[in-house]
């Protein structure tokens, strides 16, 4: 789970975050449920990818682009235009050989120490123009131990452990139903995930936020369903892959950056490989 203040702290120990963006993490997250909204004019660069190999992976890069941080009152903020529909969003992915690119996948920082699944959902559906925030997440799944049902533990609970954990993809593709979209989750393979960046589709998937160690543990709700936490859950944003690796929108940090492929199996690997995609309803 995207633990902003601890994660922070690794970044800026090992180089793998940015100074500049330690401050407004902090920031953030002193704020609790009322965030400022940044909003800046993104320009549409391919994210430059860091050279790792599967099996000795480099340490990932941030790329920073400005970020639009995903409100908690959206109420007062103006709603983006749409930048992309179904139909144009394959024709605007940059493909070359064995790789691709979507561009204007909005940078989003998540608003609660444990809402990256929240915020990494809301940038997806900013990239398709109608946008649910991360207080409409909030509102309409319930908590539940089980996260492929509802919220495991709180929102604003310390990250790396599994009481206060976060949320698996089914219950937020059920709200992304209800609200105009087609959404899909699907657990399984690179092929897959290659597919939907090429047709123009961010996807949301999950890792762990530091390292790839750890290991699941299996649990059994009440109703004698099993289901399996990871410490240190985290859900982030695909949008482009080249032969070295997987270009992500990280929300911890609000940034852009590259893992190699053999990092981010490790780490998507522990939650069998779970995504969510998802693409707006046309409407007549």
């Amino acid at each position: 789970m995207g633990y902003l203040l601890l994660l922070a702290a690794v970044c800026l120990a090992v180089g793998g975050g940015s100074p500049v963006m330690a401050p407004a993490v902090a920031t953030e997250m002193g704020a609790d449920s009322q965030v400022g909204t940044v909003e800046r004019t993104l320009t549409p660069a391919i994210v430059e990818v860091a050279t790792a190999t599967p099996t000795q992976p480099a340490s990932p890069t941030a790329t920073m682009r400005p970020a639009v941080v995903s409100p908690t009152n959206p109420a007062t903020q103006t709603q983006p235009a749409p930048t992309a529909t179904a139909a144009t969003a394959a024709a605007q992915a940059e493909t070359s050989g064995e790789s691709a690119t979507i561009p204007d996948v909005p940078a989003v920082l998540q608003a609660h120490s444990l809402s990256c699944e929240y915020a990494a959902t809301s940038a997806l559906t900013q990239f398709w123009g109608r946008p649910l925030w991360e207080s409409d997440f909030i509102r309409a799944i319930p908590t539940n131990p089980n996260p492929h049902l509802g919220f495991r533990g709180n929102i604003d609970g310390a990250g790396g452990g599994t009481t206060d954990y976060g949320v698996y993809a089914e219950p937020i593709a059920a709200v992304l139903e209800r609200n105009g979209y087609r959404a899909e989750v699907f657990y399984g393979t690179t092929d897959r995930l290659r597919s939907e960046i090429v047709a123009g589709h961010p996807v949301v998937v999950w890792i762990t936020v530091i390292g790839s160690a750890f290991q699941p543990t299996r649990l059994t709700d009440d109703a004698g369903r099993e289901f399996s936490v990871v410490p240190w859950e985290h859900a982030v944003v695909a949008y482009g892959f080249d032969q070295d690796g997987i270009q992500i929108m990280d929300v911890a940090y609000g940034t852009f950056r590259t893992l190699g492929w053999g990092e981010f199996l490790r780490r998507w690997s522990l939650f069998d490989q779970m995504a969510l995609v998802a693409v707006p309803i046309a409407v007549d």
